[in-house]
């Protein structure tokens, strides 16, 4: 009913054919979203993330009309390139631009594992090494043990949305999590939302993917606005191990 209960702001990488689609579905009753697209090349290569940090904030210009209570800025790997100095500047920047909080998934990320508890991660992503590195070094500044981390390699970002769902459920279920206390699953294109009870029902352990975390940090600055079907995280409930 046309953001009664608040508005969201979400900013996604132009390229993205999956997060938006996921934030209007998943959104509580009330809850309104409200896009813009920054601009991307296909392949993610670290100098197109850090060039996609730097323009969130022009782009958020567009999106400062709407007067939103959030702003999320939907793109894990932006959001974490260069480290937390790095996300703190991109919220801050969109923050002012928009004149309300801003979130990035990188925050959403170690925001709703410390939720959780999670010290010891296990962490399935899209991403070429480099960018995997750069992941394994953000989770352990923010005090994360990344116990096992698989990457399936794809610099296209296009390509990330062609990974079905069954395909993304297997290569978690490859992941050793015999240590983890939670499980990341890495990227606003992968369409990992649907899988991810049938994952704590099968691991026993949260599963958290980028979308989800990054809508569960909105609905934060909102209220208490729990969404079922989407993993524990949103349902504001525990997974019974």
């Amino acid at each position: 009913m046309y953001g009664w209960r608040g508005k969201i702001g979400l900013l996604v990488p132009s390229l993205n054919t999956t997060m938006e689609h996921d934030f209007h579905r998943l959104a509580p009753e009330g809850v309104s979203v409200h896009v813009t697209r920054v601009p991307t090349e296909a392949e993610g290569t670290i100098e197109a993330l850090e060039d996609m940090g730097r323009s969130a904030t022009e782009c958020a210009e567009l999106l400062a009309p709407a007067r939103t209570q959030v702003a999320v800025f939907g793109c894990t790997s932006a959001s974490f390139v260069n480290g937390a100095a790095w996300t703190d500047d991109l919220e801050a920047s969109i923050a002012q631009t928009i004149g309300s909080p801003a979130v990035s998934t990188a925050t959403a990320m170690v925001r709703s594992l410390r939720h959780v508890g999670a010290k010891r991660v296990a962490v399935l992503t899209p991403y070429v090494e480099a960018t995997n590195d750069r992941l394994r070094t953000y989770l352990a500044d923010a005090g994360f043990e990344v116990v096992d981390l698989k990457g399936l390699a794809i610099l296209d970002m296009y390509s990330h949305a062609d990974i079905s769902s069954e395909e993304l459920y297997k290569a978690a279920l490859d992941l050793d999590t015999s240590d983890a206390d939670a499980l990341f699953i890495a990227c606003t294109q992968l369409k990992a939302v649907d899988i991810l009870d049938a994952l704590e029902a099968e691991l026993k352990i949260p599963a958290i993917s980028a979308v989800q975390s990054s809508l569960w940090a909105a609905l934060n600055e909102i209220g208490d606005l729990p969404v079922t079907g989407y993993g524990s995280l949103l349902a504001g409930t525990k997974v019974e191990r």
